[in-house]
């Protein structure tokens, strides 16, 4: 066995196995049927070959090259009516097919006639080479018509075709050019050319080729396919070749040694290299994808090491933008965006995007999109070719429930107005809260499987940190109205010393408004001296002041209930907590005086700034001067208000000699709902407590049965500017 004949046999084994292959896949579609059809006739163009080559006489060589020829004059015409199938145009070009068929008909029944060949003869290293009869000039023009016009098909409708039509035509123009051009050096010998027909095993690769690009719909890079087939035929054909050499060699010596037995020593040879084969082509293909897939590893190690890290990120946003930042510097895609359902609307919203191609509108999807449903429905990854193919083919027919054509092209539609390549969506318990819409690549390059399965995992991670972090963003929302609504129930205790306090200052300017009104309406004679008229001009500047200054009065009231009242900002800031004391105890003052409550400020007028929340901070002391006022009520007490540094940390003492806290009450004082007598909600310590612990600091209390209570609250130092920040007070 020669290395031509070794190439044949490669090559009838290999598309045999693909057809059956192509055919038990794709049984039902009759493009794939053609393809199958066009490999058998490979076959027995290929078994024909390898007989003709270990043929030892002419007659033998002449029946098998004839029969070579029988599957050769149909393998043109099977490859273009496969092309024209795969791309939808083959009953335009019946006319041409049925010719092509005819043709291949006279052309078959001539095939053993001297017509066609006329016989075989010794040609360079071939002992039994075909001559070319009449029909056969004929022949090899029109079967070479039928292969260009197969390559130009491809080559118009690869320049207009786009996602998975064009995938699948890449695979086959570069198979094409691959496996025609080393079949091809076949014919130059049949008209004494010499050029031996050294490309014939590049049929194998053809095969193989096309065969992975009809298999697979998400395809690898064709790099990898064309390596790993360049090195199985490397890898075996070396072992062939060596075998061969080494018998060649050795067998003179190896006859004269066993006689009949000769053939046991290179038997072993080639078992051995056979088994050494696979190890080889193993590690030669893991090295070699290596350097190809260096980039695409690269970054699913990256994309594996984010998804871990997800579930450590509470905040919403934060987590949204990280993802989308991930998959577009990392993965280097076009665009990503990530879609959140609002369940209250039905409706999917983008809240994070980013990338050159991203949509210029935001589209808003509805729930009852053919898009969501099919997601929700596979709950798997789709990609924009996996749809194209499915409204080619009858692939989604096997799966549960089928999508009509209709919904597959509004499918298709709304993944053109994403501009995605694919879609990715997350599920909380088997419900989509979601989805990330993947662009094309930067490179070109198409998504293989292996990114599909990395993808997977990553969203499956995001799922669970989406609800993490949805659940996070819950607990803040309803702690905002649950602080909101305490900061209400306080006002509302506040109500009457502001109701008060606002009161006397309306008094006031109704009474001074009065007198100038009845100075006003006082005639004024001739008899009127100057001094009695520039008397009430005073008086009645003295009026306006004193109006004035009451107005300012009661709009200082109502600024601080409406500061006190709205929302607290999520953003802290450098701020004096000595005026944070004295605004709250503006607000509830009247209250303690009408307590009878003898208060005593000791503030410090050099304590350092602090970085806090001014609304929230009033809302801590007035809860705890609130707390006071009632523990003191009924008796003539004392309240004292001290502020002071103490190792980087602000304290704030809120001292009485009220009853005192009993200890088990101690114990319970911060948590919800405890309410210990206090003419409230319950929530206004346990409220107290969330926020300055938020701030990053303590507070406790002090206190014994019958000697009083103290709250002591502790703040860091607003650490950059500590030395230059004091209070004014």
């Amino acid at each position: 066995m020669n290395f031509y004949a070794f190439s044949a046999l490669v090559n009838g084994i290999t598309s045999t196995v693909m057809g059956i292959f192509v055919f038990i896949k794709n049984r039902k579609r009759a493009q794939y049927v053609i393809y199958v059809l066009f490999c058998f006739s490979i076959a027995v163009w290929s078994f024909f070959y390898y007989a003709w080559q270990i043929a030892d006489n002419a007659d033998t060589a002449l029946f098998c090259t004839r029969g070579l020829m029988a599957g050769a004059i149909f393998i043109p015409i099977f490859y273009l009516h496969h092309i024209l199938a795969l791309l939808g145009q083959h009953r335009k070009q019946r006319k041409l097919v049925r010719s092509g068929y005819i043709f291949g008909c006279i052309f078959l029944l001539s095939d053993f006639t001297p017509f066609f060949i006329t016989g075989v003869s010794p040609k360079l290293i071939f002992p039994f080479w075909p001559n070319p009869g009449t029909l056969y000039h004929i022949f090899l023009p029109i079967w070479a018509s039928y292969v260009i016009i197969g390559v130009w098909v491809i080559i118009k409708q690869y320049s207009q075709a786009a996602g998975f039509t064009k995938n699948q035509l890449k695979y086959v123009l570069v198979a094409t050019a691959v496996g025609w051009l080393g079949g091809a050096t076949n014919y130059p010998l049949w008209y004494n050319i010499p050029i031996l027909p050294v490309g014939n095993i590049l049929v194998s690769l053809y095969i193989a080729i096309v065969t992975y690009a009809i298999a697979k719909y998400q395809l690898l890079d064709i790099r990898i396919a064309l390596t790993r087939s360049s090195i199985f035929v490397f890898i075996y054909g070396l072992v062939f070749s060596l075998s061969f050499l080494i018998t060649s060699l050795i067998r003179p010596a190896l006859y004269e040694a066993f006689e009949d037995s000769w053939w046991v020593g290179p038997a072993g040879i080639f078992l051995l290299l056979a088994a050494l084969a696979p190890y080889i082509s193993i590690y030669l293909t893991r090295k070699a994808e290596g350097r190809i897939l260096q980039e695409e590893r690269r970054y699913r190690r990256i994309l594996l090491s984010a998804s871990r890290g997800m579930l450590r990120i509470r905040d919403l946003n934060r987590l949204l933008n990280l993802i989308v930042h991930i998959l577009t510097k990392t993965v280097r895609i076009s665009q990503a965006t990530v879609y959140l359902i609002d369940k209250e609307k039905n409706v999917f919203l983008p809240r994070y995007w980013r990338g050159k191609d991203t949509p210029v509108e935001k589209l808003k999807i509805s729930g009852e999109d053919p898009l969501i449903g099919f997601l929700q429905q596979h709950k798997e990854i789709i990609g924009y070719e996996e749809i194209q193919f499915g409204l080619e083919s009858e692939r989604l027919a096997h799966k549960k429930d089928v999508y009509e054509k209709s919904a597959l092209l509004r499918i298709e539609n709304m993944m053109q107005r994403l501009k995605a390549a694919l879609i990715a969506p997350n599920f909380i318990e088997n419900k989509i809260i979601g989805f990330v819409v993947l662009g094309q690549k930067l490179n070109g390059r198409f998504y293989s499987q292996d990114d599909t399965d990395v993808f997977a995992i990553l969203a499956n991670e995001m799922s669970l940190a989406i609800e993490n972090a949805l659940f996070y963003e819950e607990v803040r929302q309803t702690q905002a109205r649950l602080f909101q609504s305490e900061k209400l129930a306080t006002m509302g205790q506040l109500a009457t010393g502001i109701a008060h306090e606002i009161h006397n200052p309306l008094t006031v300017i109704s009474g001074e408004a009065q007198l100038l009104l009845n100075r006003l309406n006082r005639d004024v004679s001739p008899e009127t001296s100057k001094e009695e008229l520039f008397s009430d001009r005073k008086k009645a500047m003295n009026t306006f002041s004193t109006i004035i200054k009451e107005v300012g009065r009661t709009s200082d009231i109502t600024r601080r209930i409406l500061k006190h009242s709205r929302p607290a900002k999520g953003s802290y800031e450098a701020l004096d907590v000595n005026q944070a004391i004295e605004e709250a105890f503006a607000l509830i003052a009247h209250q303690i005086v009408l307590s009878d409550i003898c208060v005593t400020k000791e503030l410090d007028r050099n304590v350092p700034m602090i970085k806090g929340s001014m609304n929230q901070l009033q809302e801590v002391f007035i809860n705890i001067l609130l707390n006071a006022a009632q523990e003191l009520e009924d008796r003539k007490g004392s309240l004292t208000i001290s502020s002071r540094l103490r190792d980087d940390i602000v304290e704030i003492i809120f001292t009485d000699n009220g009853p005192g806290t009993p200890p088990e009450a101690i114990k319970r004082i911060f948590d919800p709902v405890f309410v210990a007598g206090i003419n409230g909600s319950g929530l206004g310590l346990f409220v107290s407590y969330r926020i300055i612990k938020e701030h990053g600091g303590a507070i406790d209390i002090q206190s014994r049965s019958g000697e009083g209570t103290s709250f002591i609250v502790r703040l860091p130092v607003l650490q950059t500017e500590k030395e230059n920040m004091t209070s004014p007070y």
